[in-house]
């Protein structure tokens, strides 16, 4: 009766080691980065003078996007961490 288990009693050995050795492991790992927290901003196309002003107080375009109800209608989308 010995012999019967000892095979089942090995694979049980070497799959514990494996799992234990190819694991991933937290320790030694640098902590996540904080998740960035975004503010957003809406503008017209029409008021395109004001997106250098925009960009120097640290927004970034994110899309630009017509209106399909509208096709004179164009908006900016913006994007910046928030403050």
């Amino acid at each position: 009766m010995r012999t019967r288990f000892a095979p089942l009693a090995a694979v049980a050995i070497v799959s514990a080691l494996a799992v234990s050795v190819l694991a991933p492991s937290s320790v030694g790992q640098a902590p996540a980065p904080p998740v960035a927290k975004w503010e957003y901003l809406t503008r017209n196309v029409d008021e395109a003078a004001t997106f250098t002003a925009d960009g120097k107080e640290g927004w970034e375009l994110v899309a630009v996007v017509r209106d399909s109800h509208n096709p004179a209608g164009v908006f900016a989308y913006f994007k910046r961490p928030l403050r």
